[in-house]
């Protein structure tokens, strides 16, 4: 492309709001001749998405979905996160994208203040059974100043020192805990089945590692780095360090102290 420009990427909150708009953009740049390299930096609305508007984005020459999944459970979906979008259209959309050739990556939020273990589980279960997502990231959510979140969290009681907001990089350790989840699980999903549900082939490491223009030496010192932060996080903790194995033997993984 002129001026060195290699690929744009899009940063919006919205990017569009509904099919027609997803047909709309993809046959201007069409008519405008306009091809090239691009994705949607924070996400697509994943509600505007159909086969055919995938089609359409792929022909411009968008080659990377990033899906804002959010959750793998359609209650937690429709009253906790709000979007117009369910489980089983998350799980179309992986299906044609995959197909269409696109690079996916699943965005998801754990840890929110009405969520249950069966909730988090179902989460951890989309990600890992929709292998054609290339990449799934697991952010714990977080309570910030002035938010629904943040009100909800303190009237449940579960949620005091907003200073700890200052402490701490947002969405990557839980500021909380209720009777569904403690903040260590939170951080075994984040960090251990993050790691097994991404990396657990040498095929997976390496699509990935060209993805974002790594070595494996380099995504090798990634995964180690993130089990060092939890094990910082949580130096007193001792295993298993998988929340599915700890869901499915129906214990609860506890920690004696939490390093801010």
């Amino acid at each position: 492309m002129e001026d060195g420009i290699e690929e744009i990427h899009f940063f919006d909150d919205l990017f569009v709001e509904n099919e027609k708009q997803v047909l709309q953009f993809a046959d201007t740049l069409m008519r405008e001749n306009l091809k090239f390299p691009w994705f949607v930096a924070q996400g697509f609305p994943l509600w505007t998405l159909t086969e055919e508007g995938l089609h359409a984005l792929r022909e411009t020459g968008m080659y990377r979905l990033i899906c804002p999944f959010e959750s793998g459970d359609n209650k937690v979906l429709k009253k906790l996160v709000g979007k117009p979008t369910t489980r089983e259209h998350h799980e179309k959309i992986v299906y044609w994208a995959n197909q269409l050739g696109f690079e996916i990556i699943g965005l998801f939020v754990i840890g929110m203040p009405d969520e249950t273990r069966e909730q988090l589980i179902e989460t951890v279960n989309f990600a890992e059974k929709n292998s054609e997502i290339d990449y799934a990231v697991f952010s714990i959510a977080t309570p910030l100043i002035g938010t629904r979140m943040t009100k909800k969290a303190v009237e449940k009681g579960i949620y005091e020192d907003q200073g700890q907001l200052n402490k701490l990089i947002k969405r990557t350790v839980a500021m909380y805990h209720t009777d569904q989840f403690s903040e260590v699980e939170l951080g075994l999903i984040r960090s251990y089945d993050w790691d097994r549900i991404n990396f657990s082939t040498q095929e997976r490491r390496e699509k990935y590692a060209k993805m974002v223009g790594m070595d494996l030496k380099q995504v090798d010192l990634a995964r180690k780095t993130s089990k060092e932060k939890f094990n910082y996080h949580f130096p007193d903790y001792e295993g298993p360090y998988s929340f599915r194995e700890i869901f499915e033997s129906g214990q609860r993984a506890t920690i004696g102290s939490l390093n801010v």
